[in-house]
């Protein structure tokens, strides 16, 4: 695991990782990669279709709306109802990006270990292999946080790279915010913006720019 990750996992754990309860998370994880990863992998499908089963696939499986709602922090409880559906939306279409992008980008994935927060939320280790299926010692990390593994899971964040998905998105939106002139107005289309920028370089078979670290 990498430090970053390593650090936040150990600040969520309150005891020691209890297999029984974390089959579950992985069984969960593994079906959402093998199923991704056979609809990316698709050389028969246009961009466009790709993207369009990739979301039906993790509709079912994430609460975006959630997950938006958290990522807005107090600002969620002040921002006109109509303003706070546009956000909401267009976080939709930048989450969905960008999980494409990172299955995409990891091509295979082994599913090899859990960490149990509490029985209803997990966090799922994953590594990318090679070509040949084996796995490097350096070899690419991705962390899934699953909440109610054993009843109705859901997938609420990642860890890609040493950053958590959400939490990093919560901060960045509530500097953003802060800014002088800034407005959810402004901030949804800067959302929508990046999200239609990183479609345009799965439509062309390209690996996005990777993020650049906070400064």
């Amino acid at each position: 695991m990498s430090a970053r990750c390593a650090a936040i996992a150990a600040a969520l754990l309150w005891c020691a990782a209890r297999p029984a309860a974390a089959d579950p998370a992985q069984s969960f994880i593994r079906t959402y990669v093998t199923a991704g990863l056979a609809i990316l992998n698709d050389a028969s499908l246009p961009h466009a279709e790709k993207h369009t089963r990739f979301e039906a696939l993790l509709a079912p499986m994430t609460d975006m709306r959630r997950v938006a709602l958290y990522t807005l922090g107090p600002a969620a409880k002040t921002t006109p109802p109509e303003q706070l559906e546009a956000f909401v939306q267009a976080f939709q279409e930048l989450e969905a990006a960008f999980y494409e992008r990172e299955l995409w980008r990891e091509g295979r994935l082994s599913i090899e270990n859990s960490i149990e927060r509490s029985k209803t939320d997990v966090i799922v280790q994953a590594f990318r292999l090679e070509d040949d299926g084996s796995r490097s010692v350096n070899a690419d990390q991705i962390d899934f946080r699953v909440l109610n593994p054993a009843d109705k899971p859901i997938l609420v964040d990642l860890c890609v790279g040493g950053v958590w998905l959400t939490r990093s998105q919560r901060v960045q939106f509530r500097e953003f915010l802060e800014q002088p002139g800034a407005t959810m107005a402004k901030l949804t289309a800067k959302i929508r913006n990046r999200a239609s920028k990183m479609n345009r370089y799965l439509a062309a078979g390209e690996a996005p720019p990777p993020r650049q670290p906070r400064r």
